[in-house]
C-alpha cells in the first residue's frame, strides 16, 4: 500500500493515481531495490576494507578509517579516483637536447688533400646554434688560388651511426679574384642520430656573362665532337676489404682525355690504428686480360679520420684499350 502525498488517502501499490483526489502517485523505491550495476563500488570497498585498522595491521603502513563512516569514505575515494587528472595524462615527449657549438664543430671532418688539389683554402670555421629553430649554421671563409676562376660549392654530408649518408646541406659561393669569401651552410637537423659531418668541396665553372646567340653558335661549331668512350668495368675484391676492415664505395671513372682517366670513390676504415699504412692498388686490364697499367696510392693511417675520398690517376694509357680495372687494398 502507498499513501497519496496530496490528500493522504491509502492506495494500492499498482494504482497510478489516487482514488480520492486523482493525484499522480510515484512508487517509492527503497535504496536496496535500486537498479544499479552489479559490483558497484566493490573495488573501492575492498580497498577500504584492507585499510581498516585491525590488531594484525601494521600501523606504520595503515590508514585509520572509521567503520561507521565506511560508505562516506567509499564515495570520497571513488570521487577522488575519477577526478585525478593524472590518470589519463600522456607523458610528455622527450625533447632532443640541442648540441653545443663545440660538439658540432668536433663532428665536422675535412679532406685537406682534396682541398689542396682544388686550390681551395678554408679558414675560420665556426658553428652558430639556433635553439628555437633547432638547427645549426656552419660559417667560415673560403678562397681559391689565383689561377682558379670558378665558383665553389660547399656541402655538409650527415652520416648516421651505421656510416650511411642520410642528409646533405650545401651552398654556392662566388669567388672574386683570390679574396676570401664568407660562406654559410644551414643544417636543418637536430643531429640526434648523426655520427659525423663531412665538409665536401666542389668547383663549379663560371658561365660567361655576355653570351650572344652568334657567340653560342660559334662555340658549338668550334667544339670538337667527342668519341664515345668504352664501358670500363671496375672490379673490387670485397674479401680483402673485409679482412682489412675497409670499405671502398661509390667508385666511378672520370675520363680526362684519350690517354688519361681517374678512378674516384670513398674510403671507410673501421680501425685505421691497426695498420701503419694501407695501399690502394688499381690494375688495368685489356681485352686479352693482360695487365697494361698499375697505379698505387698510399694511405697514412695515422692521419686517417675514418673517411676519405679515393683518387687514382691513370696516365699514358689509351683509354680505348682498357676493358676493366681491378681496385683493391693491400698492406704491402
Amino acid at each position: 500500500m502507498q499513501r497519496c502525498p496530496k490528500c493522504g488517502e491509502i492506495n494500492y501499490d499498482d494504482n497510478d493515481y489516487c482514488i480520492k483526489c486523482g493525484e499522480e502517485i510515484y512508487i517509492t523505491v527503497e535504496p536496496d531495490e535500486m537498479n544499479t550495476p552489479d559490483n558497484y563500488n566493490t573495488e573501492a570497498e575492498d580497498f577500504l576494507n584492507e585499510l581498516l585498522v585491525t590488531p594484525d595491521n601494521d600501523e606504520e603502513f595503515s590508514e585509520e578509517i572509521d567503520p561507521e563512516n565506511k560508505e562516506d569514505a567509499v564515495e570520497e575515494f571513488t570521487r577522488e579516483l575519477f577526478n585525478d587528472e593524472n590518470i589519463f595524462r600522456e607523458e610528455p615527449k622527450r625533447e632532443v637536447e640541442i648540441m653545443s657549438s663545440e660538439d658540432v664543430k668536433y663532428m665536422i671532418k675535412r679532406n685537406k688533400n682534396l682541398e689542396n688539389d682544388l686550390g681551395m683554402h678554408i679558414r675560420n670555421i665556426d658553428i652558430i646554434v639556433n635553439p628555437k629553430r633547432r638547427n645549426y649554421e656552419v660559417i667560415g671563409e673560403v678562397r681559391l688560388d689565383k689561377d682558379r676562376q670558378n665558383n665553389v660549392k660547399l656541402s655538409i654530408l650527415e652520416f648516421n651511426e651505421h656510416n650511411q649518408q642520410v642528409h646533405s646541406y650545401g651552398t654556392i659561393i662566388e669567388i672574386k679574384d683570390d679574396k676570401y669569401e664568407v660562406f654559410n651552410i644551414v643544417i636543418e637537423s637536430d643531429l640526434e642520430n648523426a655520427s659525423k659531418l663531412i665538409l665536401m668541396p666542389k668547383l663549379l665553372k663560371k658561365a660567361p656573362k655576355d653570351l650572344s646567340p652568334e657567340k653560342i653558335d660559334q662555340i658549338i661549331q668550334n667544339t670538337p665532337k667527342k668519341k664515345p668512350h668504352p664501358n670500363i668495368f671496375i672490379e673490387q675484391i670485397k674479401d680483402i676489404e673485409r679482412k682489412i676492415g675497409m670499405k671502398i664505395s661509390n667508385t666511378s671513372i672520370i675520363i680526362k682525355s684519350v690517354d688519361s682517366l681517374e678512378i674516384v670513390g670513398e674510403i671507410h676504415i673501421k680501425n685505421p690504428q691497426k695498420y701503419d699504412t694501407i695501399n690502394i692498388v688499381a690494375t688495368c686490364y685489356d681485352r686479352k686480360n693482360k695487365i697494361i697499367f698499375t697505379q698505387t696510392n698510399k694511405i697514412n693511417t695515422r692521419l686517417f679520420l675514418g673517411f676519405d675520398t679515393l683518387q687514382l690517376k691513370v696516365n699514358g694509357v689509351e683509354v680505348d684499350e682498357i676493358e676493366r680495372i681491378k681496385v683493391y687494398p693491400t698492406l704491402q
